[in-house]
């Protein structure tokens, strides 16, 4: 079962289309929905019911900043509560990419090290 609804599930997509380039979502494979399900499926119900709330009102005012461009657009709003909820919304998407496995693919080792 899904914590986000459908909109919110299509929002979340297209977020992190926007936000992780398409060469490192190609190169991995990694579903950033499927990780966040994850994540929420261990996390206590508050924290899910929070970051629930996050997706949620980040989808009713993105149509404002640009759709699912909205947390590179809010972060240059003047209301700070919106530039913090992008700020979020970003932090969901890429902590959800970079925390799977299969993004170290796409790390380059340091010059001298095998």
């Amino acid at each position: 079962m899904s914590s986000f609804s459908e909109q919110e599930q299509r929002f979340l997509q297209a977020v992190a289309r926007v936000l992780i380039p398409a060469s490192a979502r190609a190169a991995t494979h990694i579903d950033v929905l499927a990780n966040v399900e994850r994540t929420l499926t261990q996390a206590s119900a508050d924290y899910r019911r929070k970051v629930v709330r996050i997706v949620k009102w980040s989808r009713r005012v993105s149509w404002l900043y640009g759709g699912s461009s909205m947390p590179l657009r809010a972060r240059r709003s003047r209301v700070v509560l919106i530039q913090k909820l992008a700020h979020a919304l970003s932090a969901l998407c890429l902590v959800a990419f970079w925390g799977d496995d299969a993004s170290y693919k796409i790390l380059e080792r340091p010059p001298g090290r095998s």
